[in-house]
């Protein structure tokens, strides 16, 4: 589970999440008052999310580069077809 945060209902209806093992790390060194481990454990943590966030930028750019580029061929196959012109 790598940068993913899962949420699970329970039978009470409530909502638990389900920590990555970085966020366990978080929370251990917080519960053990280890907090300048915690601290960048939390950086590092947040650098990870921001680098996810980075590819997913990326990548959307890409599909809409990819999308535009199927739709220019495709409108070229069409005109190529037209009976008439």
């Amino acid at each position: 589970m790598s940068g993913a945060l899962l949420i699970l209902p329970t039978d009470m209806g409530q909502v638990v999440k389900a920590l990555t093992e970085l966020e366990s790390l978080v929370e251990g060194a917080i519960a053990e008052g280890d907090f300048d481990k915690a601290e960048m454990l939390s950086d590092h943590l947040a650098n990870r999310q921001f680098a996810v966030k980075i590819a997913n930028a990326f990548a959307a750019k890409r599909y809409a580069s990819d999308l535009q580029a199927k739709r220019r061929r495709d409108y070229i196959k069409r005109q190529a077809k037209l009976s008439w012109g």
